[in-house]
């Protein structure tokens, strides 16, 4: 007998198909690319408050091991009775655990200390300064990502002017800041005049706007003080070029080699082969190479504020890396020990910064 269509066909499976779990709202808005990154930015920031105390404390030990300040601070004819008393009153004479706890007690109420050579809170003293440093390091360190860049993509499209783009790159790499600020000082306020003499934020004669930041220019901005505002900018145009021909050196050279390997990609070589514009061709390329651009510029903004302190000397700029120079010639500890915690929060800041902007930048960071 012939088998039945009903014989011949298996029987279905008796096991119900389990329904896939569905993901709650919550769940999905946890595991979106935005929310790893939110995460990734906070675990920065946790991991930022251990490694500023431990600047804090490294710094507080090396400050009191290189010596005592108060005799330089007494003068030549204090004797050693008003030496004690100064060191009493100044708390330096207690146990150097004491004088630790003392320091982050009043760190923690937001509270700096004074300084031991003006006697006048650190707080204001960085108030009336920070404003023209930043000033210096922003516009400096878009200057020098600006023309990093440039020179890169010169000598990687335009072979003909290339070897010129190198020599500015090699030269921009051998020269110091402050010997480049005195040259464009002697060339262009000196000999030629185009450029005003490096007396400050402010001309000698000019009346100082109401101070908000402590930059002369950004304050004179913010009051709508004009006749103030452009002399101001005139007097920036030195030094903002000097750190930008400086620290666009590096940039340089790391955007050269960002376009070079850019360049030989499967998608830029496709594009090309499909006709795309050179002008579209070349914002896929820059748009790829951002990524190592925007790490070494913002290196190159943590290494500002220390390492202008030679170019605020050379153009008398009153700035903090000035303030810190002589808050280091004059052994005062409060105010070093301000200046390298300032240092350490803007260093980390630029670093939370560019995790901010890779992930916006790169979607492949978001996922991460």
């Amino acid at each position: 007998m012939r088998a039945t269509a009903a014989e011949e066909t298996p029987p279905p499976s008796c096991t119900p198909s389990r329904p896939q779990p569905q993901r709650s709202a919550l769940a999905v808005a946890w595991h979106s690319p935005w929310s790893r990154l939110v995460r990734r930015i906070l675990l920065r920031i946790a991991y930022a408050i251990p490694l500023l105390l431990g600047v804090l404390t490294i710094t507080f030990v090396v400050t009191r091991a290189l010596g005592d300040p108060v005799a330089n601070i007494a003068g030549p004819m204090a004797n050693v009775a008003d030496v004690e008393a100064l060191r009493e009153r100044l708390g330096l004479a207690d146990p150097i655990l004491t004088q630790y706890w003392n320091y982050l007690k009043d760190l923690s109420q937001g509270s700096l200390g004074l300084s031991l050579t003006s006697q006048r809170p650190i707080t204001t003293e960085i108030g009336e300064r920070i404003g023209g440093t930043f000033e210096l390091i922003i516009l400096g360190t878009i200057l020098a990502a600006i023309w990093g860049v440039l020179i890169g993509a010169v000598s990687v499209y335009c072979r003909r002017i290339g070897k010129v783009a190198d020599a500015f790159s090699v030269a921009g790499l051998a020269i110091p800041d402050f010997v480049l600020g005195l040259l464009l000082t002697l060339v262009f306020a000196f000999t030629l005049g185009w450029a005003p003499s490096p007396v400050g934020q402010l001309d000698l004669a000019a009346t100082p706007p109401p101070r908000v930041t402590g930059g002369a220019a950004l304050d004179a901005l913010i009051a709508g003080q004009w006749s103030i505002f452009w002399p101001s900018l005139g007097l920036l145009v030195l030094p903002v070029v000097t750190l930008g021909l400086i620290y666009g050196a590096p940039i340089s050279r790391i955007a050269q080699g960002a376009f070079l390997e850019t360049r030989r990609k499967a998608f830029i070589e496709y594009a090309e082969l499909s006709g795309l514009s050179s002008t579209r061709v070349f914002r896929y390329t820059l748009r790829n190479a951002l990524p190592s651009v925007l790490t070494l510029s913002g290196v190159v903004a943590g290494f500002l504020v220390g390492g202008i302190v030679l170019v605020e000397i050379v153009f008398a700029w009153g700035g903090l890396g000035q303030w810190a120079a002589t808050s280091i010639l004059s052994f005062d500890m409060p105010a070093i020990q301000a200046f390298v915690l300032l240092a350490g929060v803007f260093t980390l800041a630029v670093y939370l910064i560019l995790d901010i902007a890779y992930g916006i930048i790169d979607p492949r960071i978001r996922m991460s």
